[in-house]
């Protein structure tokens, strides 16, 4: 009767050695469709362009959006979570505001408008758009992350981010609420679908932060939109 048990449960473990590896060996890899490009959404002018308040030591990374290069950030969402690098600053919190792309108007509130808490702590921090407001399929919108600096300056420190929902039946029939979130983040990102590749990994590295195959894809997701820089930065969350 021991040795049957001995055999099963060795049975099983070959079983596993010979099946998990396939899951956890999964690898994401972002293939940006052909948009053509827009103007760039970094700080400034250009992704070394530091913003910053005015007593802050200047940094690199400063405060960067995590999105393509002279892309647009794809999603199936109606409500996708914005991912953006906060570097050390004495600003006790940031205002993001996402708008419909045509709004021009520097004081606007746009559709959405929410402040981030911060403590001086560097990190990616997320920003989840909430369920009262919805993107629509085929519009594109432009967000915005600013630091309101203490005392109030007049040259208001902000980076800028881009977002399009669309619609993608082949996507939506891959039945994604049985795949692992590593899973959905291939699926996503084979289909550039950036904003959606992102969150998904993002949640896999919070929910599994010293797995190597993980933090690995994590690694290569922000290579691969040259945004290495931030490849140490901690995954604070939402805010």
């Amino acid at each position: 009767m021991k040795f049957k048990f001995s055999v099963w449960v060795g049975s099983i473990a070959l079983f596993a050695s010979i099946y998990a590896p396939a899951v956890r060996a999964q690898t994401v890899t972002f293939e940006p469709r052909d948009q053509g490009s827009v103007e760039d959404s970094r700080s400034g002018t250009s992704r070394s362009a530091v913003a910053k308040c005015q007593s802050d030591t200047p940094v690199e990374p400063g405060l960067t959006p995590v999105v393509p290069t002279s892309h647009l950030g794809l999603t199936l969402s109606a409500h996708p979570t914005f991912y953006i690098y906060i570097p050390p600053t004495s600003a006790p919190y940031a205002q993001f505001t996402l708008k419909d792309e045509g709004d021009r108007t520097a004081d606007s509130r746009g559709i959405y408008q929410t402040t981030i808490p911060l403590d001086g702590t560097a990190g990616i921090v997320a920003v989840p758009l909430p369920d009262s407001v919805s993107l629509e399929v085929g519009k594109t919108y432009s967000w915005f992350v600013g630091l309101v600096c203490q005392p109030a300056q007049t040259d208001f420190p902000w980076v800028r981010g881009n977002v399009q929902r669309i619609a993608d039946e082949a996507v939506a029939e891959t039945d994604l609420d049985r795949k692992t979130l590593l899973e959905r983040a291939a699926i996503y990102g084979s289909a550039g679908l950036w904003y959606d590749t992102l969150h998904s990994l993002a949640q896999q590295v919070q929910t599994q932060p010293d797995d190597p195959i993980v933090r690995q894809n994590w690694l290569d997701l922000l290579h691969s939109v040259e945004l290495q820089d931030l490849s140490d930065s901690p995954l604070i969350g939402d805010r």
